[in-house]
């Protein structure tokens, strides 16, 4: 069965209807009577009319055939991973630390970070660049590959490898860019031991 035009259907509909009426198909008994469209029958760039297209309630649905298995994008609003404990954590969705005086390590592909808790220690050691925001205070991270930073609270301190961009609307705030990798280490090492001591 081939995909058909709805112009293509609607024009031989209107042909067929229009030689059934006219009596141009030679016998009445030859000429089948017209097709009524079908109820659900839909163009591609339709949607059936009895399937749901209301916005999605937050909760992603199962992927359908043929649908790409990749996650929703997240919205600012939205996190699939909070972390609010101290501990080590793999990371392949947004995290968003909100707990306070907290010790945290993540690894992965941890794309996106936000920090809304106060007096945490983190250190990220990531498979690709993170973006990181930050709305709590006092807080002390460490990056690995760094993304943009975005930082609205104060006091904070940042080290990552390489450049990253830096908007920076809080106050005594301290970033610094390209640090070494021994650096880097030690810093992810002091993190890791303090959550084991705890």
């Amino acid at each position: 069965m081939t995909a058909r035009s709805p112009f293509r259907i609607v024009f031989g509909l209107a042909a067929a209807a229009t030689l059934a009426l006219t009596g141009c198909g030679g016998d009445d008994e030859d000429v089948p009577p017209p097709v009524e469209p079908d109820d659900q029958a839909t163009s591609p760039e339709e949607p059936p009319t009895d399937q749901d297209t209301a916005e999605p309630t937050g909760e992603p649905s199962p992927p359908q055939e043929g649908s790409p298995t990749d996650e929703p994008p997240v919205t600012d609003d939205v996190a699939p991973e909070e972390v609010i404990e101290s501990g080590s954590f793999q990371c392949s969705a947004p995290v968003v630390v909100a707990g306070d005086d907290l010790n945290v390590t993540l690894e992965g592909e941890c794309e996106n970070l936000t920090v809304a808790g106060h007096d945490n220690d983190i250190a990220v050691d990531s498979s690709v660049p993170t973006g990181l925001q930050i709305a709590g205070n006092e807080n002390d991270i460490t990056l690995g590959a760094a993304g943009p930073i975005r930082i609205e609270g104060n006091d904070n301190d940042v080290d990552h490898r390489g450049d990253a961009e830096v908007t920076d609307n809080g106050s005594d705030n301290d970033v610094e860019a390209n640090i070494s990798d021994g650096d880097f280490n030690e810093d992810f090492d002091d993190v890791a031991d303090d959550i084991h001591d705890d």
